[in-house]
C-alpha cells in the first residue's frame, strides 16, 4: 500500500510541475505579445499625430451635418401603426408604379388566369355531356334511301323440282324511307313509326317495273331485361352535372388560394427589401456617427468595424432581395396573365391597373375587372399589405354542415355509389337469359303504277319473340356478379373513410384559422412593441448610452416581427379561403357561394 501511495504521489508532483511550467510559458508569450503591440503602437503614433489636425478640421463639418441627418431619419414614434404600414407599402416608389391589393389580384385571377380557363373548359365539357344526355330521350327523325342499287349478274337459283341452274339477272332497285324513333325510358325499349317506298326495275326483253309502298309502319322494340340503362342514366347524369358545377366553384376558390400564396410570396421579399433599404439609410447615418465617436475615442475600433461590417452586409442583403423580388414578381405575372392574348410572353404583361375600391368580401366572379396583364411592362407594380379578416372565429359544426351541403365531395360519393350499384344491377341482369320482343303493324301495297300503290293498302302484322337461355357457362355470370358486389362494398368502405377524413380536415382547418386569428393579434402587438423598442434603441445609441450590438439586436427584432406579421396575415387569408373552398360558404357575408356561368 505504501508503494502504491508513493507512486501516485510522484505522478501528482510531475503533473503539477508540468502545469506550472506551461502557465509560466503562456505568461511569457503574453508579455512578448503585449510588448510587440506596444512597439507597433509607438511606431504608428507619429502617423496618427500627423492625421489628428486633419480630423479635427473635419469634425466641425460633421457636427454641422449631424442634426440634418438625424432629422432625415424616419421617426416611428411620430407615426401611427397605420401610417407606418402605408409608409412601408408606398415607400420611394416611382409615380409610374401601381399599387395592387390582394382583393384585386384574386378578382383578376378568377377572371383570366389559366387555371380558371382550364376549370371552365371542364365545366363546358360536363355541360355538353349533360345536354347530350337530355337530347338522347327526344325523338329522332331519319331519312334513308338507296339511289340506285343496280345488279347485272349470273346467279344460281333453285328450280321447283329441286334442281339448280344459273340464270342471268339484270335489275335496278330504288328505295327511300322516313322513320321517327322515340326511346321509352321507363321500359328501356324503343317506339318507332316509319314510311317508305321501293321501286324494282327488271331489264331485258320482258322489262317490268313495280312499286312497293309502305304507307305507315308502327313498331316496338322491347328487351325484357332486369337492367334498364335509361333508368340508371336518369339517376347518374344529373348528379354528375351537379358535381361538375360544384367542382368548378371549388376550382375558383382554389385559384384564390394559389393567388394568396403567390401574393404573399412576393409581398414578403418586397417588405424585406423596403426594410433593408431603410436600414441601409440608417446605417449610413450611424456610420458617420460611429466615425465621429471613434475619432474622439468614445468607441473602440472593434465596435466601429462592427458598424462597417453591418453596413456592407446590408448591401449584400439588398442585392439578394432584389433578385428574389424579381423572381417572385414574374411568378405573379405569369399566373395572372391572360393567355388568350397571343401577344403575351414571359416579359410583356399589361399593368394598366385601374384604381379599384377595396371590398371587404370577395365574390367568386370578376365581371367588372378590366383585362390586366396582357401587354406592357410587367415590373411597374407593387403590392399593398392587406388588412386582417374581420371573421374572428368560425364554428366547426357550421363549417362541416355547409361543406356537406354545398361541397362536391358528398355529390361525388353519391355518384360513385350509383355507378357501382348500376354495375351490380347490370351483372345480375346479364346472366345469359334474355327475351326480346319485336312487334310491328303497318299498311302496304305493291303495284305496277305508283299512284295505285297507295290506293287501298293492305294491313300487315309482325311479332317476334326471341329467347336465349344459357345451359352451361361455367359460373362466369356468377363470378361477374360477385365481382361487381365486391367492388360496391369496397367503394362503400372508401366513401365512409373519406367522410371521416374530410370531417377531420374541416375541423383542423377551422381550428388553424381560429388559432391564427389569436396569433395574428399577438404578432401585431409584438410588431408594435418591437418598433417602439427599436426607436428607443436608436435614440439611445445616437446618445451613446448603448453599444452597436444592442442596437443591432433591436433592429433585427423589429425586422423579424414585421416578417412574422406578414406570415401571420398569409395564414389568416389562406386558411379562410381554404375553408371557402371546402365549404363553398362565405363566412363574411354568411351566404352560400354560387356562380352563374355563361356557357
Amino acid at each position: 500500500m505504501l508503494r502504491i501511495f508513493y507512486i501516485w504521489f510522484l505522478l501528482f508532483c510531475v503533473l503539477a510541475f508540468n502545469t506550472v511550467q506551461d502557465t509560466a510559458q503562456a505568461q511569457q508569450k503574453a508579455q512578448q505579445l503585449q510588448y510587440s503591440q506596444y512597439a507597433t503602437q509607438q511606431e504608428q503614433l507619429p502617423t496618427q499625430q500627423e492625421q489628428l489636425p486633419t480630423q479635427q478640421e473635419q469634425l466641425p463639418t460633421q457636427r454641422e451635418q449631424l442634426p440634418t441627418q438625424r432629422e432625415q431619419l424616419p421617426t416611428r414614434q411620430e407615426q401611427s401603426p397605420t401610417q407606418q404600414e402605408q409608409s412601408s407599402a408606398h415607400q420611394e416608389y416611382p409615380s409610374t408604379y401601381r399599387v395592387i391589393t390582394l382583393e384585386e389580384c384574386i378578382a383578376i385571377a378568377q377572371e383570366q388566369s389559366a387555371e380558371v380557363r382550364h376549370a371552365r373548359n371542364n365545366l363546358l365539357d360536363a355541360h355538353y355531356q349533360y345536354k347530350l344526355y337530355k337530347k338522347s330521350f327526344l325523338p329522332t327523325l331519319a331519312l334513308s334511301g338507296t339511289l340506285p342499287a343496280f345488279n347485272r349478274s349470273i346467279s344460281k337459283i333453285t328450280l321447283p323440282d329441286g334442281s339448280e341452274t344459273f340464270v342471268g339477272q339484270s335489275l335496278g332497285n330504288y328505295s327511300a324511307s322516313l322513320s321517327l324513333t322515340q326511346p321509352i325510358p321507363f321500359m328501356g325499349g324503343q317506339f318507332f313509326v316509319s314510311s317508305g317506298l321501293q321501286r324494282l326495275d327488271i331489264y331485258g326483253e320482258n322489262a317490268v317495273t313495280s312499286y312497293l309502298a309502305n304507307v305507315v309502319n308502327i313498331g316496338l322494340r322491347q328487351p325484357i331485361s332486369l337492367y334498364n340503362s335509361y333508368k340508371w342514366q336518369m339517376k347518374i347524369e344529373p348528379v354528375q352535372y351537379r358535381e361538375a358545377k360544384r367542382v368548378y366553384i371549388e376550382a375558383l376558390e382554389n385559384v384564390s388560394v394559389q393567388t394568396i400564396e403567390l401574393y404573399f410570396a412576393l409581398l414578403e421579399p418586397q417588405v424585406s427589401l423596403e426594410q433593408a433599404l431603410q436600414n441601409k439609410a440608417n446605417s449610413d447615418t450611424l456610420l458617420i456617427i460611429a466615425q465621429e465617436r471613434f475619432n474622439v475615442g468614445k468607441i473602440t475600433e472593434d465596435e466601429f468595424l462592427q458598424v462597417q461590417v453591418d453596413n456592407m452586409n446590408l448591401l449584400l442583403q439588398i442585392d439578394e432581395l432584389q433578385n428574389t423580388l424579381q423572381d417572385k414578381r414574374q411568378a405573379v405575372v405569369d399566373f395572372l396573365s391572360d393567355l388568350s392574348d397571343a401577344s403575351v410572353t414571359s416579359t410583356t404583361s399589361s399593368l394598366a391597373v385601374p384604381a379599384y375600391p377595396a371590398t371587404p368580401a370577395i365574390t367568386s366572379t370578376a365581371s367588372t375587372v378590366s383585362p390586366l396583364f396582357t401587354s406592357g411592362n410587367s415590373e411597374n407594380f407593387t403590392l399593398s399589405i392587406p388588412s386582417a379578416l374581420t371573421v374572428k372565429s368560425i364554428d366547426i359544426a357550421l363549417a362541416y354542415e355547409q361543406s356537406m351541403e354545398n361541397g362536391s365531395m358528398e355529390i361525388s360519393h353519391r355518384k360513385r355509389l350509383l355507378e357501382a350499384e348500376s354495375e351490380v344491377a347490370k351483372a345480375r341482369a346479364n346472366n345469359g337469359f334474355s327475351i326480346d320482343v319485336y312487334a310491328t303493324f303497318g299498311l302496304s301495297k305493291n303495284d305496277a303504277l305508283l299512284r295505285n300503290a297507295y290506293l287501298s293498302p293492305l294491313d300487315q302484322e309482325q311479332l317476334t319473340l326471341s329467347i336465349n337461355i344459357p345451359i352451361l357457362d361455367w359460373g362466369i355470370t356468377r363470378m361477374q356478379r360477385k365481382r361487381a358486389q365486391a367492388r360496391l362494398h369496397d367503394i362503400s368502405l372508401t366513401v365512409e373513410q373519406e367522410r371521416l377524413d374530410f370531417r377531420r380536415k374541416v375541423s383542423n382547418t377551422v381550428n388553424q384559422y381560429n388559432i391564427g386569428q389569436t396569433q395574428l393579434q399577438i404578432v401585431e402587438k409584438t410588431k408594435e412593441l418591437s418598433a417602439k423598442r427599436y426607436d428607443m434603441a436608436r435614440e439611445r445609441f445616437m446618445a451613446g448610452k448603448i453599444d452597436f450590438l444592442d442596437y443591432s439586436v433591436a433592429q433585427n427584432e423589429k425586422d423579424r416581427s414585421q416578417i412574422d406579421f406578414i406570415q401571420a396575415l398569409q395564414k389568416n387569408w389562406q386558411k379562410y379561403y381554404e375553408l371557402r373552398k371546402i365549404t363553398l360558404f362565405d363566412f363574411l357575408e354568411n351566404r352560400k357561394i354560387d356562380v352563374k356561368v355563361q356557357l
